[in-house]
């Protein structure tokens, strides 16, 4: 899934190629990733920028409209020509159509976004959401249901807490520290990837209370998210098995420490690497380096 990095470099991506380009059509094979009511009232829409939310992808459209793209598992956006069955082929579809159960030319198709290009800006074509697993998401908000959302669905990102109100989160959780810097209701933006990675480079075992922790100790996890997920974001983000953002896969999986790497030696001491499970998901540590 999509941690922080991944959706902010997708985000850039988008941001710089479509800023000030109006979307002239949709088309929708998968009715579950776009309403067909929300997909009929986004053409014609000047789509005024995208940026990261959370873990999402947040395009601005004018009029006061944001469509929220939550890509789950294996979502990705992905440039292309004009599809075969393109409008200027069929003159009875209207802006947004609906072919829900019909091959898509692109595989895993589940959408496609046809723009007239802002001036000056490449004409990359038609782009196309693609979802391996169907568990993405794409939702159109008005500007006071989309605030509403933002403040209930959304939490803080490591870069939007201060070193305050980080401490007294940790503090008031008895949550595993990991099952907490997963916990998007508490902290948004951090998967099973970067918290791994976090808590190695912070000598914090997975599964301790976060309560236990001091506050040096909560201070060093922020400082170590903040660190790393700037590093990951400048390395493209992570591709470990389909990650791919519009600008190509990602490199800094070359740089995990001990993500995935269970049984090989700890780069810091030279003993193996440990893994269980934490909140459900594996997590990968070193018993002597995190305490």
């Amino acid at each position: 899934m999509p941690e922080l990095p991944e959706a902010q470099v997708i985000a850039a991506d988008l941001d710089r190629a479509l800023k000030g380009s109006v979307i002239t059509g949709i088309t929708v094979w998968f009715s579950k990733a776009l309403r067909p009511d929300d997909a009929e009232r986004i053409p014609g829409h000047v789509l005024e920028g995208a940026e990261r939310l959370g873990k999402m992808i947040r395009f601005r459209l004018s009029e006061d409209l944001n469509l929220v793209c939550s890509l789950r598992m294996t979502g990705q956006f992905v440039f292309g020509r004009e599809y075969e069955d393109g409008p200027e082929k069929d003159p009875r579809t209207p802006a947004a159509r609906i072919r829900d159960g019909r091959a898509p030319p692109l595989p895993h198709a589940r959408l496609a976004f046809r723009f007239k290009y802002a001036p000056g800006k490449e004409d990359l074509g038609t782009l196309f959401y693609r979802d391996v697993r169907k568990f993405g998401r794409l939702t159109l908000f008005e500007g006071p249901d989309f605030m509403k959302f933002k403040r209930d669905s959304v939490a803080r990102d490591p870069f939007e807490f201060d070193p305050g109100a980080f401490r007294e989160l940790v503090k008031s959780s008895r949550k595993p520290v990991k099952t907490l810097l997963m916990d998007q209701r508490s902290i948004s933006g951090i998967g099973n990837i970067y918290a791994t990675e976090i808590l190695f480079a912070s000598g914090i075992h997975p599964s301790r209370p976060a309560n236990d922790l001091s506050p040096k100790d909560a201070d060093r996890i922020l400082a170590n998210s903040r660190e790393i997920l700037k590093l990951a974001v400048s390395g493209g983000g992570s591709t470990i098995a389909n990650f791919e953002a519009p600008s190509g896969k990602g490199s800094f999986q070359l740089f995990h420490k001990v993500y995935g790497k269970k049984g090989e030696n700890c780069p810091v001491c030279g003993r193996p690497l440990s893994g269980s499970k934490t909140g459900g998901r594996t997590s990968v540590y070193c018993e002597n380096c995190q305490k």
